[in-house]
């Protein structure tokens, strides 16, 4: 038996956003383009998949964008477009944001295929020509899946060199909480050395493995305390706590309050509630 959560460590907004064109372009060297998009008042994203394109801004600047980048610009910044080379290929995106944007517009980031990207590419594209407002609905939905795949590589500080690594071996021990895991295992799982693991682990968490874990299994049981299915004990058990004494004392020093009186409290909650 098995009781897995995933909770998010702050709270997290998507934007809503508005897909309203796509192409799918693969030109060479004679695609010049001079953009008169002024009337739409929104974002454009382009991302390359092989050889090289330049886009000119009314600034006077220009932008190179090379295969395996996304960048998200105004769309009445760009003045000119062309293939730089003997083949561009690149998807590009017309859409809107409502609410703040989660997401660096001018910036080009680096960003590597990813299994099932073109098949969300397809649906997209597919979906928003459909009259089905459902469909158009879904397309800019499959849209905001591959936006927030290409920004997750962004976040709120620079991509960590072993973030993949380390996030590997996150979910797998989210898998095991009640077991543990040997800070020499998860440091093989990565491939590092274990003094290399620890400082990876600390760059991209703010965390210590151990501090991690223990976080991990404490707010995974208050989340359980809350749902009121498991008694204190079975709670210990279920995450590998070597006994109620030392969950509930752990417990208390995070939360200030011992968890059987938390469960206790949901439990009059929820009968309060029924009554």
């Amino acid at each position: 038996m098995k009781n897995a959560c995933s909770r998010a460590p702050a709270t997290a907004f998507a934007p809503a956003l508005h897909l309203q064109t796509i192409w799918d372009v693969n030109e060479g060297p004679s695609y010049d383009v001079q953009w008169r998009g002024a009337q739409f008042e929104g974002l454009i994203a382009i991302r390359t998949w092989t050889g090289v394109g330049r886009v000119f801004f009314t600034s006077g600047k220009t932008m190179d964008l090379r295969a395996g980048t996304v960048v998200v610009l105004r769309n009445q910044e760009i003045v000119r477009y062309r293939c730089e080379g003997p083949q561009w290929k690149f998807w590009w995106f017309e859409f809107t944001v409502t609410g703040a944007s989660l997401f660096p517009v001018g910036s080009v980031i680096d960003v590597p295929r990813r299994k099932g990207e073109l098949q969300d590419f397809r649906a997209a594209f597919l979906s928003l020509r459909r009259r089905s407002l459902a469909q158009r609905t879904l397309a800019t939905a499959c849209f905001s899946v591959l936006l927030s795949h290409w920004m997750a590589r962004t976040g709120d500080a620079p991509h960590a060199r072993h973030e993949d690594a380390i996030n590997g071996v996150i979910d797998t021990l989210m898998d095991r909480l009640e077991c543990g895991w040997p800070i020499g295992e998860m440091a093989a799982a990565a491939g590092m050395s274990e003094r290399a693991f620890r400082t990876a682990f600390h760059e991209v968490t703010g965390l210590s493995p151990k501090t991690f874990y223990d976080h991990t299994r404490l707010t995974l049981a208050e989340e359980m305390l809350k749902l009121g299915a498991h008694n204190v004990s079975e709670i210990a058990g279920r995450l590998g706590y070597s006994s109620p004494f030392h969950f509930s004392k752990a417990f208390k020093q995070k939360y200030g309050i011992p968890p059987a009186r938390m469960l206790n409290r949901e439990n009059g909650r929820a009968s309060s509630e029924q009554a």
